[in-house]
């Protein structure tokens, strides 16, 4: 009788490590070598695997306010870093995220309501909460440009779909299972390609392979700091490097 194979498992740490090196490639690529594709092809997996962990930490977290002040927060301080080293007003992956996680909120109270034995009133309430949600944030995008646009903010909150909390009533939590998130997360992922005029953008499908080896678990390190102070740090070493180019 021949064993099943076992894959390995990868910590949330572990796939943050791989969206980070992958972010570093795809910033190297755009500022020092901008004719190796290669660079931009791997860079694809980046974005994946951080929206995947902000729609994980939604749920997880113990704080709502403070999550999201927190993302909210390092966003406006990497912005500031972000228009002094390149003049433009090109809002980051960390604004993409800070719109993301009230969506987030607003989408779990929506679908409790609707599920549990809420009023017709409660329900009517969370509907109008999410819809003005969605049609703000694309509001928003269309005004001021924003890293992946209106469908990366939305990526997390489509992956998402069927999250639900440990405390949750266990009718709710039936779909809440690591391939449906991760399935969710490809349909996000398919329609942000197909409304990108960027081909590449395609490759970004290539982590969810990645995403199924997730063992739901952070890891034994706290490296949440060091996620939050890569992005500028891997910037300025990238700018550097362009210079001494």
């Amino acid at each position: 009788m021949t064993e099943s194979i076992k894959f390995p498992r990868l910590s949330g740490n572990i796939l943050k490590l791989i969206a980070c090196a992958a972010m570093f490639a795809d910033h190297l690529g755009v500022m020092c070598f901008p004719n190796e594709e290669i660079l931009r092809i791997i860079g694809r997996l980046a974005f994946p695997i951080f929206a995947f962990m902000i729609a994980e930490g939604a749920r997880h977290t113990r704080n709502r306010l403070r999550y999201f002040l927190t993302i909210f927060t390092v966003g406006v301080l990497m912005q500031i870093v972000y228009t002094g080293m390149f003049h433009d007003d090109y809002l980051s992956i960390f604004i993409t995220f800070s719109i993301a996680i009230p969506l987030i909120y607003a989408f779990d109270y929506m679908k409790h309501a609707l599920i549990s034995e809420s009023s017709v009133w409660n329900r009517l309430l969370s509907v109008i909460v999410f819809v003005l949600g969605v049609i703000t944030a694309y509001l928003f995008c269309r005004k001021f440009t924003v890293d992946y646009g209106f469908f990366g903010v939305m990526t997390p909150v489509i992956t998402s779909s069927f999250m639900y909390k440990s405390t949750s009533p266990s009718s709710m939590c039936r779909y809440d299972r690591n391939v449906i998130h991760v399935a969710s997360c490809g349909v996000a992922l398919l329609l942000l390609a197909t409304t990108h005029t960027w081909d590449v953008q395609y490759y970004s499908l290539l982590a969810l392979p990645l995403l199924l080896l997730y063992s739901g678990k952070r890891g034994k390190l706290n490296l949440k700091y060091f996620f939050y102070v890569f992005y500028p740090l891997h910037l300025l070493a990238i700018e550097g490097v362009a210079m001494l180019i």
